[in-house]
């Protein structure tokens, strides 16, 4: 008899249906490269090109973030920021503004 607990995993050549849970690959793999971002969707951190309140966004593709994971996404990721550094223009003498 088979299993309602199946996962689709889709890497970037194929697409693979295993019977395994999706709460038992959470467990599986490890929280550094991986991070469940809603009910049915664990992705690689790596993927990740970036993120907003609503959606993560990948190469090409975007998926919505369930409002129970987004926390554990923010807490997956080293967020950069870039602040402002004044300086001199030496020819001018007027100050400019960079973005680090």
């Amino acid at each position: 008899m088979a299993s309602k607990n199946y996962t689709k995993i889709v890497t970037k050549d194929k697409t693979h249906l295993a019977m395994v849970s999706l709460k038992q690959y959470e467990e599986l793999l490890p929280p550094s490269l991986f991070v469940r971002i809603q009910r049915g969707c664990i992705v690689s951190l790596k993927w990740v090109e970036s993120f907003d309140q609503h959606f993560v966004y990948g190469p090409g593709q975007q998926l919505p973030i369930g409002d129970m994971y987004r926390g554990s996404l923010i807490g997956s990721v080293k967020i950069l920021t870039y602040q402002a550094a004044q300086d001199t223009d030496a020819r001018t003498g007027k100050s400019i503004v960079a973005r680090l």
